[in-house]
């Protein structure tokens, strides 16, 4: 606990007043810390389809099959996934990086462009899912909960995809990596 770099920082306020601009910084920071498996969420509406890569998705119960997945609304994709009210999660593979940094606009790519370098085909609900994706789960979105600036999609999986064991992409301290077995 010494350790100049490191800081306590109490995250619990009853008092109701908005959070410093040092907590937020030192969340920020924390949460960059975290490593997350990439994963990219794509949907269609109205025939156009969209897309984005997100690190905040996670499995909530196996029975029913639901995952939730948490969206920026400001996120060109989002307003689309909540109007189709469906969307493919793609968990990707390392070699699958540069469709990870695509999908999260790093490379300047919008809208339809983002598909392009990638083969994609469709399950259940008609949203894109990734060929030579480690998984895809297919889903229809049944429940949004928004808070400050992200939307939480709970999402009842319809379709699943297993593709082959690969090496994970991940994603921490603001860069994407390979993980490993440690041995």
């Amino acid at each position: 606990m010494n350790d100049p770099q490191q800081r306590t920082v109490n995250v619990g306020s009853s008092s109701g007043l908005a959070p410093s601009a040092q907590l937020i910084a030192d969340f920020k920071a924390g949460m960059q810390r975290l490593a997350a498996a990439p994963c990219v969420l794509t949907t269609i509406h109205q025939g156009v389809r969209r897309g984005l890569t997100a690190t905040a998705v996670c499995s909530l119960t196996a029975d029913p099959p639901t995952l939730i997945a948490c969206i920026n609304e400001s996120a060109e994709a989002f307003a689309a996934m909540e109007q189709a009210g469906r969307l493919c999660v793609n968990v990707l593979t390392a070699e699958q990086v540069d469709i990870a940094r695509r999908f999260s606009g790093a490379m300047g790519h919008k809208g339809e462009a983002r598909f392009e370098q990638a083969q994609w085909f469709e399950l259940k609900t008609g949203a894109p899912a990734l060929a030579g994706a480690m998984a895809v789960f297919d889903c229809s979105i049944v429940q949004r909960t928004r808070w400050s600036t992200h939307s939480a999609f709970i999402c009842q999986v319809e379709a699943v995809q297993v593709g082959e064991v690969a090496t994970p992409l991940l994603y921490a301290n603001r860069e994407f990596l390979r993980a490993g077995p440690l041995g």
